[in-house]
């Protein structure tokens, strides 16, 4: 059965005729995009043809799209869920490293100022001396350590250049002998070069 109206009595073929033969020109009507009703806060599982499955909104409820099968749905979640757990594997793994030779540079740091001002109360002790030179070698293959694992990260295929987290952690903000005062300690070139 067709949703076109009978044809008008009287002048009924050639009624139907134009009608048929306007039919092309008119613009036909849009779809729903099922993509519109996504919005901030929900969390939506779509193909990689943009073709959005399931959308499931901040109170728990569900909305199926047009083309929404379970066994699809569930495997594009999946394969995403997988990804990002490489990705935060990845993350916590680099997060180690800064932190291993972030504490390691600071504890090396200050062994060298103890073996500085060592030295510097018995200047005829020689031995004091090359102790003192050798703490600051070790801050200084430290600090390369650091550069190296800095431009590793930077180097990184599509990884943005983090921003400055909003505050300094009170873990290492309320730690005596630490002068960290995150960005504003950097003298840092606004255009990033």
């Amino acid at each position: 059965m067709s949703d076109r109206p009978e044809p008008p009595e009287g002048n009924a073929i050639e009624a139907y005729w134009d009608d048929v033969r306007v039919a092309p020109h008119r613009a036909s009507p849009r779809p729903l995009d099922f993509r519109d009703r996504v919005q901030p806060g929900d969390f939506a599982i779509g193909t990689s043809a943009d073709r959005i499955l399931v959308i499931i909104k901040p109170d728990g409820t569900l909305e199926y799209g047009p083309e929404y099968r379970p066994d699809e749905a569930a495997t594009v979640f999946w394969e995403y869920m997988g990804q990002r757990r490489l990705q935060m594997e990845d993350r916590l793994l680099v997060i180690g490293h800064m932190e291993a030779i972030l504490t390691r540079l600071g504890d090396l740091d200050l062994r060298a100022e103890a073996a500085r001002r060592t030295a510097m109360a018995e200047p005829e002790n020689m031995e004091l001396e090359r102790q003192a030179i050798e703490a600051v070698r070790r801050v200084e293959r430290a600090v390369s350590q650091a550069i190296e694992l800095g431009r590793g990260l930077i180097r990184r295929p599509e990884v943005p250049m983090p921003a400055w987290p909003a505050e300094v952690p009170r873990s290492i903000r309320n730690v005596e002998h630490s002068d960290y005062e995150g960005p504003a300690g950097m003298d840092e070139d606004p255009e990033g070069g």
